[in-house]
C-alpha cells in the first residue's frame, strides 16, 4: 500500500502522539499502543495489516554454560511476547 504522508518522525511515541491528535494513521507495535486502545482513545483500522513478526533474541556475557536464572528470565520474556502476539492477532 502507498500512502501520501506530510510528517514523518523516528520515534515510537511522536508518532503515537500524532496519531492520537488525529493527524493520520500509523503501524505502531502491539507494546506501544496498548493503553491507548483500551481506554478507547484510539481504534484499529486495516486491522488486517500487519507489520513485521521480528526474531527476538537475548545478549548476555556467559561463554559457556548459562545460569538457570538467565534461562529462565529469556524464557519467561518469550513466553509473554508471544503471549502478548496470539492474543493480538
Amino acid at each position: 500500500m502507498n500512502l501520501d504522508y506530510f510528517a514523518k518522525t523516528n520515534t515510537f511515541p511522536s508518532a503515537l502522539e500524532m496519531v492520537m491528535h488525529d493527524m493520520g494513521v500509523a503501524l505502531l507495535p502491539e507494546f506501544v499502543i496498548q493503553s491507548a486502545l483500551s481506554g478507547w482513545r484510539l481504534v484499529r483500522v486495516l486491522s488486517e495489516y500487519q507489520g513485521w513478526l521480528w526474531p527476538f533474541y537475548m545478549i548476555h556475557r556467559f561463554h559457556s554454560e548459562k545460569p538457570i536464572h538467565i534461562t529462565r528470565f529469556y524464557q519467561l520474556v518469550k513466553h509473554f511476547f508471544t503471549k502478548a502476539n496470539v492474543n493480538n492477532s
